[in-house]
């Protein structure tokens, strides 16, 4: 059951980072909408009892700052590509590389890679993680990265 407090307690601290509302029905609302997330993440056994470590959490918000960046530079790529019909928009499909070795760090991993504009996580499996990109040089970008190695490095406590 503490994996599931420590989801909420993560949860909401997100939520309100996120969402910036502070009154008190809305604080309600989004604790609410935390609690059943916990609920029905610990109900349907997504998170395994030893996979699931309060320190991952923590080394994560380092991580987060890094992945905003990777954000922002994506955007403008996209951007850039949608406004000037010389630059390439050729749609392809590669496996990236995941090294991660429990169910939440690929989840974080696939969930990072979807975040970022120009890129979609279509399939996860042991053997990496299948990525669609808005170009090649996108996806193969993606196939040995900066970010599974961040995340992998997350997960080791480095």
């Amino acid at each position: 059951m503490s994996n599931a407090v420590t989801s909420l307690l993560v949860g909401f601290a997100l939520w309100l980072m996120l969402s910036g509302y502070f009154e008190p029905l809305m604080l309600v609302f989004g604790l609410l909408s935390c609690a059943l997330v916990a609920l029905f993440a610990h109900r349907l056994q997504l998170v395994h009892p030893g996979e699931h470590r309060p320190h991952f959490h923590l080394r994560l918000l380092g991580y987060l700052p890094w992945l905003f960046g990777e954000i922002v530079r994506s955007n403008i790529d996209v951007a850039r590509r949608v406004w000037n019909p010389a630059l390439p928009i050729s749609p392809s499909m590669a496996r990236a590389r995941a090294d991660q070795r429990t169910s939440l760090g690929l989840l974080v991993h696939a969930n990072s890679i979807t975040l970022t504009p120009g890129t979609l996580s279509v399939d996860v499996s042991e053997e990496g993680i299948i990525v669609h990109g808005l170009s090649r040089e996108v996806t193969e970008g993606v196939i040995d990265s900066e970010m599974n190695r961040r995340i992998s490095a997350i997960e080791a406590g480095h």
